[in-house]
């Protein structure tokens, strides 16, 4: 399977807090190691893992669905920003922002909780509850998958 790099922060998210440029969309960014080093950087490049994603399944077969799964989540969450945020007239009380429709409050439920979730400290998290896969008497299978070490 070819490897793919995933973003723990989707794009569309990132988006909204940079500016369109001739290659794509830039974000202000900071060394994490080093906060007085400030770029600019396409959201393209950012808050990217290698194969994040990808999980090693019991029959041996890798797998990437949970990519899918979770554009299915930033999808119904970018229109219920739009909705929210990008109206021409914020007084407009044709469709109040807030309490917002149960729809939309429910695809922005789903995002924020597909985000917490979707970290590597929630990664690593995971993997102290579960220990080491070898004395917790888990399926070999579990070893491999990033999201379980």
């Amino acid at each position: 399977m070819a490897s793919t790099r995933d973003h723990v922060v989707p794009q569309t998210y990132l988006r909204r807090f940079g500016k369109r440029g001739s290659n794509g969309h830039l974000v202000e960014v900071m060394d994490a190691d080093n906060p007085e080093v400030r770029f600019s950087a396409r959201t393209k490049r950012i808050a990217a893992e290698q194969d994040f994603h990808l999980a090693l399944l019991e029959d041996g077969s890798w797998d990437h669905s949970m990519e899918d799964t979770l554009g299915l989540v930033e999808t119904g969450a970018t229109q219920a920003m739009s909705t929210l945020l990008d109206r021409d007239d914020p007084s407009d009380d044709a469709y109040p922002l807030w309490p917002c429709h149960p729809a939309l409050r429910m695809s922005l439920a789903l995002f924020v909780a597909a985000q917490v979730v979707r970290t590597v400290p929630q990664r690593e998290r995971l993997g102290r509850l579960l220990g080491s896969a070898t004395n917790s008497g888990l399926p070999d299978w579990v070893l491999p998958n990033m999201h379980l070490r």
